[in-house]
């Protein structure tokens, strides 16, 4: 795989991005305000999770446990390729 080619599973994850924005219909600036949205959607869901973990809800101590690393790679993940996702949102 050259320098400039995305990892197998960058393009993997691009394919399915562009797949559900194709399954929605969005036409090309809708498209793109999904991608714009996608890290503060993506703070904003945290939020609500921490949030109520903090506040010693039971539920959201014991998801945010299992998730917490999951969530933090997505969101690096996400930032790292944000102009990959713009791209590919059309």
């Amino acid at each position: 795989m050259s320098a400039t080619s995305p990892t197998p599973g960058k393009a993997h994850a691009l394919r399915r991005f562009r797949l559900l924005l194709d399954a929605y219909g969005l036409s090309l600036a809708e498209r793109r305000e999904v991608a714009e949205a996608i890290l503060d959607n993506h703070d904003w869901c945290s939020a609500i999770i921490t949030d109520a973990a903090s506040a010693g809800h039971p539920g959201f101590i014991d998801y945010w446990g299992r998730v917490a690393g999951a969530m933090a790679r997505a969101r690096c993940w996400c930032e790292a390729h944000h102009h990959d996702l713009l791209a590919s949102a059309g």
